[in-house]
């Protein structure tokens, strides 16, 4: 928000209003001591209030807030942490209750994040004051870590009109997961103007009737961790929302044991802004290259494949038709028609402006012969006793700025490696 340093820069018919109100000198002198008397009230209690950080076993300024509803009005986000040390359950409803008792006092906040270490003490208590009084908040933000099995963490559903959604969540007992589904569908039908969308799961849950019914028009972000839906779902739920840039789905289940990849082949078009694309698995190297396929995203800068197989020839295709990308990491990936690799056979110039690349094995070597201006490479430490590795560093170091190692060289084969590279170790802000 720009910064207002006199009377005149305030909208005009601000300005207008105010002057109307000036008829004698004396008004003048009460105009000037009314805005004094405003920079005391506003500065610094109002504005030190605007975004709170919270410890549960440090409540001073939340009881300042309780004391003085005034300023209570004015926080706009408040972030909320569970203390190192160990506590007992009568400190935990204690605390809780009084930052439910500040939150009812609180019709301002846009933004609230808690990060739980366990239980809720007080069930759905914040959820509930929440729901009931703070109706601006538009983000939440909700760290279950580890996971509860409280049932009460499900009345987080009942809030409404959210535009950014941050959860992590455990799975309930078997029972009681058809419930669950249902009231994360109506909680999803009742923000329809969501932005931001993460849902992580400790155990897989099905999102084929969520994502068959909702449409947020507004939609840019999109993690989901665990879930499980029908291919023919998740194409028609990416059709609908146009306007995702970020698209990164983690160990995703498809529902359908007749389909030879659980990803769906995307018609041209589809996705038109996304600049961001995730696809990590577990265990199985699911099939993508129908996704990919027909895939063309001309805004697309960041790419990371984990536990993935695609036929070689479409993959590099795919990297082909988007010169754009600027970082790219492929992890325990595989081409599902050849040993050598998804990278094996890359042309030069493939990558224009490819910054920073994470892989396996000797891919960084075809990234780096293939031309391009590489600032940030992780290799394998091993890889540095091989001439292979001297050629293909050689190449980029015109512009590589930083370069990492896992696991990391034994001493000798890094002093050699120095010695056979001086150009590296000499750059500005590299430390080989």
């Amino acid at each position: 928000m720009p910064v207002v340093s006199f009377l005149l820069e305030l909208p005009d018919e601000l300005v207008d209003h105010v002057v109307g109100y000036v008829e004698r000198s004396s008004d003048l002198l009460a105009l000037a001591l009314t805005c004094c008397r405003l920079k005391e009230i506003i500065i610094p209690d109002h504005l030190k209030h605007r975004e709170m950080t919270i410890v549960l076993d440090d409540l001073d300024e939340l009881e300042q807030l309780i004391l003085r509803p005034r300023l209570a009005r004015n926080v706009r986000a408040i972030v909320i942490y569970h203390p190192e040390k160990g506590w007992g359950k009568e400190e935990k409803v204690v605390a809780e209750s009084r930052v439910a008792l500040a939150l009812s006092l609180m019709p301002n906040l846009i933004q609230f994040r808690w990060d739980l270490d366990s239980d809720p003490a007080t069930k759905g208590l914040i959820w509930e004051m929440l729901r009931t009084s703070c109706h601006c908040l538009r983000r939440l933000e909700f760290v279950n870590s580890p996971p509860t099995r409280d049932a009460s963490v499900s009345k987080i559903f009942d809030l409404r009109n959210l535009t950014w959604i941050d959860l992590i969540l455990h799975i309930p007992h078997r029972g009681e997961v058809e419930a669950y589904v249902v009231a994360i569908k109506n909680f999803s039908l009742g923000c329809p103007s969501l932005s931001h969308l993460t849902f992580t799961f400790d155990n897989l849950i099905s999102f084929e009737a969520i994502l068959r019914e909702v449409f947020w028009p507004r939609l840019e972000h999109i993690l989901l961790r665990n879930i499980s839906c029908h291919p023919a779902t998740l194409h028609t739920f990416l059709t609908r929302h146009t306007t995702i840039k970020y698209f990164l789905f983690f160990r995703f289940v498809a529902e359908s044991a007749m389909q030879d990849s659980i990803y769906p082949p995307l018609a041209p078009g589809v996705l038109p802004n996304l600049q961001r694309l995730c696809l990590q698995h577990r265990n199985l190297r699911h099939r993508i290259d129908p996704l990919l396929q027909h895939a063309s995203w001309p805004d697309l800068r960041w790419v990371y494949f984990s536990q993935v197989s695609c036929l070689s020839q479409p993959f590099k295709a795919f990297l082909a038709r988007h010169p754009s990308i600027e970082d790219l990491t492929i992890q325990s990936s595989v081409a599902a028609d050849s040993p050598h690799g998804l990278l094996s056979g890359l042309l030069p110039d493939t990558l224009p402006r490819l910054r920073s690349f994470m892989g396996e094995g000797s891919d960084y070597r075809i990234v780096c012969l293939a031309g391009s201006p590489l600032e940030s490479l992780l290799i394998d430490g091993r890889e540095l006793q091989f001439a292979e590795t001297e050629q293909a560093l050689r190449r980029v170091a015109p512009t590589l700025l930083s370069l990492s190692f896992f696991p990391s060289p034994d001493a000798g084969a890094l002093e050699a490696f120095r010695r056979k590279v001086p150009e590296l170790r000499a750059k500005p802000h590299f430390n080989l």
